[in-house]
């Protein structure tokens, strides 16, 4: 006689009976407080430096600084408009973050610094914006008095930001610049400085999130809505 029927039968009284499972539930539960209790918590980015504040003007001609950016994530980079060399890839790569981070809405902004002010003044930086049908929404490219993009970018980012002297037609190939991406906190800290490739993109989408995660667990500032 076959056992089959026999099995079935032993099974189906097992599983109906309530307290297996009780029994079932109550350890389900217990593996998973003990995996989040034994997996180690992503510890956020030190903080590297404190940005001082600035002012400086926006490619609609208004006046944009540390103000319109404080309880935000914001990402800062650097490039002038007739740069011929790593620029477009620079502008092209934000557009991938401001792509990457459309899920954040208010909460995070892109800061592009133009290095070259006295020429990328606010209408030639709303060309460029328009040529390249940029959105700039959550995107500002910031220009202004020369001495004042200088103080911000060496003395507040810690990037280089030179022109070569003595040239009588100062040409682009006459200015260098940093190449990095920055991440700066809600309270304008800088957080990381990343390089222009897909992997070290995907390492500051990681710092923002457990930064972000940081900040909600201690409510230390209103994040943005």
């Amino acid at each position: 006689m076959s056992t089959e029927p026999a099995k079935r039968n032993i099974l189906e009284r097992y599983f109906s009976n309530v307290w297996v499972w009780l029994v079932i539930a109550g350890s389900v539960f217990a593996f998973n407080v003990i995996r989040a209790v034994t997996n180690e918590i992503p510890q956020p980015p030190r903080v590297l430096s404190q940005l001082p504040e600035f002012r400086l003007i926006n490619q609609d001609g208004q006046q944009f600084g540390s103000n319109e950016l404080r309880g935000k994530f914001w990402v800062a980079n650097f490039m002038f408009t007739s740069c011929p060399t790593i620029c477009p890839k620079l502008t092209e790569h934000m557009q991938k973050v401001k792509h990457r981070l459309r899920g954040m809405g208010n909460a995070i902004h892109l800061v592009s610094f133009s290095v070259d002010p006295e020429r990328d003044t606010p209408e030639v930086l709303r060309n460029y914006v328009n040529e390249r049908l940029i959105s700039v929404d959550k995107w500002s490219f910031l220009t202004g008095d020369l001495s004042t993009v200088k103080n911000a970018v060496e003395q507040g980012f810690k990037l280089p930001m030179e022109k070569e002297a003595g040239a009588k037609e100062r040409t682009a190939f006459d200015i260098t610049h940093g190449s990095r991406f920055v991440l700066v906190d809600p309270d304008h800290r800088i957080r990381g400085y990343y390089e222009m490739t897909g992997k070290e993109l995907n390492r500051m989408m990681r710092d923002i999130t457990i930064i972000l995660a940081d900040y909600k667990r201690k409510s230390r500032v209103a994040i943005a809505p």
